[in-house]
């Protein structure tokens, strides 16, 4: 079927309703790439926290936070961020220093280079990317432990002191001589 400019002759189509201000969803909806990608340009320079409801792209220079759990960020070649980062997809091609905090995955690709550590179900180096820092790849356990009053971190069970008497130290006894100290 042609179309002509004649409005009366166009066929018409089933389409839903333009959104209305109370039909639109609110700026606290869960809203995942829905709002399209932000650039922050090679030549800005930003200090401070950067929320929303839409994907990133870092071309310049940020000091601080970005919290953007539903969408996803990526710090492009020239990109350079001191800050914690938290999304949904974390991919790194600048630099970063900073944790990063993926709800799905952290890429770290050729030429990028984080400096801090990495919490997401999903890591991936790739061949000529540089890190410092530590893995984290199982998130939820860490903070089922947590609230549980775990600290996260594995240490030894305390053990209750013996007697005065008891002929070693162990952890948690208040004794003078430290443990494997040749005292009495």
């Amino acid at each position: 079927m042609a179309w002509m400019k004649n409005e009366e002759s166009r066929p018409t189509t089933p389409s839903s309703p333009a959104p209305t201000p109370s039909s639109a969803p609110s700026p606290r909806a869960k809203a995942t790439r829905s709002g399209g990608t932000s650039l922050l340009g090679p030549s800005l320079s930003v200090e401070g926290e950067i929320t929303g409801a839409e994907d990133l792209t870092v071309a310049g220079r940020l000091s601080g936070r970005i919290q953007l759990p539903d969408n996803a960020v990526l710090v492009d070649k020239n990109g350079r961020i001191e800050a914690d980062i938290t999304a949904r997809s974390v991919r790194v091609r600048g630099d970063v220093k900073g944790d990063l905090h993926g709800g799905e995955e952290v890429v770290v690709e050729s030429g990028g280079s984080v400096r801090g550590n990495i919490v997401a179900p999903r890591v991936v180096l790739e061949d000529g990317a540089k890190f410092k820092g530590a893995i984290d790849m199982e998130p939820d356990k860490l903070s089922q432990q947590r609230s549980r009053g775990g600290s996260g971190k594995v240490s030894a069970p305390a053990v209750s002191p013996r007697s005065e008497s008891g002929s070693r130290a162990e952890a948690g006894s208040k004794t003078s001589a430290p443990t494997g100290a040749g005292g009495s």
